[in-house]
């Protein structure tokens, strides 16, 4: 069997004709790699493309574009994400060091743009194609001299007595906090972000705003203390070009050894006020998907309001809050079964406050975050109610009965700054990442078959037999498997063929499907809340050219699971340590809540999770869910 044809990775560098970007831009180009360069002369541009293209490389593609004019930079990233081209590695390397002040149009010292601003611009702008493409990777070029850099945040036209190493330094100060914040938000959505400080090269960096006599005595010196520039490119090769992505984040590279950051570059107040400050300074609000700052302040209690007396809510918040800290459940609200019911209820889970509607919880001032544990089918227009609320949100999977009410729900969330997350608790275990890295080290070879199934048996009196409340199994079980297979083989299916057995009008009670990833081009799923064939399973194999992999329990691998990896390196049994899904859940949702990394489980990656549900059930010949 021919394996399929495996495009190449595409990385964008930042200010590529010259010095340590155009050896950066040459060393991965004889890679294979496809370059896509951003820089303001075009004929150097082309110059290097053609150089480029010599050595193998798919031709490059050209952004003209002036680092240090924001203008320049939307257009530039608007053109780019106008080819639908992935970005699998984007390189800050744009430099450059000025002899007197400049001021910029946008009303910033030009060395701090050109260094810091338009980067974290540019981050902001091609973040959700990163994300898209994950795994990817993000590098900023640091220097030996940002210890000695003083923000000086309200200052950005440096005013207050310019010194050009001083402004450098504070650039790249600027920068290696940048890496530090960013590499925390986008780890969680398969993005690593590392920082390198390549040394002292024979560039001709500060030699550009010099002229005449001084450029060329500077120029002399210069070239006898400084080392080649071949010397400085190799920690970014290394990273842009390894087989994971993700094996390294928030790691600074001096001079090739990984180093601690100095204390001022980890201030977590500091790195707050610059991040904001970022954002003013760029005329650009950070996705909240990412972990924008949330409204709670660390250290704060986290105090929860659950919207529904349900079953799951005991499992999923109540008996956890014990082992999180900063945890307490303030109040339930229930409006579908007798008040009395609702008390006893409490009273069993010592919740201390009862309301008898929904809204009357949302204006609860004792409540910060809401955990949404009602049907299906309610669960968009109360999730909508919650944010219009100003509560965060951890809602129950699925986020929404179709794709169209969970992007109503992703665009409120987007726009309001909160937290909110869907609880689909099986991505929260060391299990994912782990299977992500194993299904991508190479060890089996490329993947050409999946085979997954998730069954159970479900009583017909529960809601999941009634169309009008979103049931079918694709929805409510099929949504684990979907989500999973998504988060360890990093990409996004087409759905190929499904078919269904009804159990009620409208309402799947199996579902088997087919879909084609581009890293797995035969996934066989199979989903069932009654089946006499395969009455209860919860397992993967994922079958490479060289070898595979079989798993058990990829619901709650922390109650018991495994991983038989058969390869070329022999037969071995893995587990892989890990707690409670769902306490993990409450931590890593509190945590977010609390301004640090931000959650796996967003709801863009609801969203997409549901746009395959969606495909499965039209591919089968039901409706989608939610519309009846």
């Amino acid at each position: 069997m021919t394996a399929a044809h495996t495009p190449p990775r595409v990385c964008l560098i930042t200010g590529p004709t010259s010095g340590l970007g155009e050896a950066t831009a040459l060393a991965l180009a004889g890679q294979g790699m496809q370059l896509v360069l951003l820089g303001r002369n075009r004929d150097k541009l082309r110059d290097v493309s053609s150089r480029c293209v010599a050595l193998g490389a798919p031709e490059p593609h050209l952004l003209v574009a002036d680092m240090a004019v924001q203008s320049d930079v939307r257009r530039a990233a608007a053109e780019f994400l106008a080819t639908d081209l992935p970005l699998h590695v984007l390189i800050h390397n744009a430099g450059m060091v000025n002899q007197r002040r400049r001021v910029t149009v946008d009303g910033v010292e030009e060395t701090f743009a050109v260094h810091y601003v338009s980067a974290f611009l540019l981050t902001c702008l091609l973040v959700d194609r990163l994300v898209a493409s994950r795994p990817a990777t993000i590098l900023h070029t640091a220097s030996d001299i940002y210890p000695y850099g003083r923000l000086a945040l309200d200052d950005a036209r440096a005013e207050r007595g310019f010194q050009p190493l001083g402004a450098y330094a504070r650039s790249k100060l600027a920068t290696v906090q940048l890496t530090r914040m960013l590499a925390e938000r986008l780890l969680p959505h398969g993005v690593s972000v590392n920082a390198y400080n390549p040394g002292m090269n024979y560039t001709n960096l500060g030699l550009s705003n010099n002229s005449g006599a001084t450029k060329t005595v500077a120029d002399f010196f210069w070239s006898r203390i400084a080392a080649p520039v071949s010397d400085g490119i190799e920690i970014p090769v290394r990273i842009a070009s390894a087989p994971d992505l993700l094996a390294e984040n928030g790691a600074l590279y001096m001079r090739g050894e990984r180093k601690p950051m100095v204390p001022k570059a980890t201030d977590e107040r500091v790195g707050s006020a610059l991040f904001a400050r970022s954002e003013e300074l760029a005329q650009q609000r950070w996705p909240a998907a990412y972990g924008r700052p949330a409204a709670v302040r660390v250290g704060d209690e986290v105090r929860f309001g659950v919207l529904g007396a349900a079953r799951i809510a005991p499992f999923a918040l109540l008996k956890q809050t014990p082992s999180v800290p900063g945890v307490r459940v303030a109040a339930v609200a229930e409006e579908y079964q007798s008040y009395d019911d609702t008390l006893a209820y409490a009273k069993k889970h010592a919740i201390p406050r009862v309301h008898r509607r929904f809204e009357d919880l949302l204006r609860d001032d004792d409540v910060d975050a809401v955990y949404l544990a009602l049907p299906t089918r309610m669960h968009a227009a109360q999730a909508l109610a919650t944010i219009a609320a100003g509560k965060h949100l951890l809602c129950e999977k699925p986020l929404a009965s179709n794709a169209d009410e969970a992007r109503r729900v992703h665009a409120a969330a987007e726009s309001s700054g909160l937290v909110v997350a869907e609880a689909m608790h099986s991505l929260h275990h060391p299990l994912v990442p782990h299977l992500r890295a194993l299904l991508g080290g190479g060890e089996l070879g490329e993947l050409v078959r999946v085979e997954a199934g998730f069954s159970a048996y479900i009583p017909q009196r529960d809601f999941r037999f009634v169309y009008e409340l979103s049931g079918g199994v694709m929805l409510d079980m099929g949504c684990y498997p979907v989500a999973f297979l998504r988060a360890v083989l990093g990409t996004e299916p087409e759905v190929r063929s499904a078919t269904a057995t009804p159990v009620a009008p409208s309402v799947d009670g199996v579902m088997d499907s087919r879909l084609a990833f581009p890293n797995a081009p035969d996934v066989r799923l199979f989903v069932a809340m009654r089946s006499l064939r395969r009455p209860l399973e919860v397992r993967m194999r994922f079958i490479g050219t060289r070898g595979s992999v079989d798993l058990l329990n990829f619901i709650k691998p922390e109650v018991y699971h495994h991983l038989v990896v058969r390869s070329p390196r022999g037969r071995r049994v893995v587990r892989v340590p890990g707690g409670s899904t769902y306490q993990s859940q409450l931590r890593a949702f509190t945590e977010a809540v609390r301004g640090g990394p931000p959650i796996v489980t967003t709801t863009g990656e609801a969203v997409r999770t549901l746009e395959v549900i969606d495909a499965i059930y039209r591919e089968a010949g039901l409706p989608v869910r939610g519309l009846g």
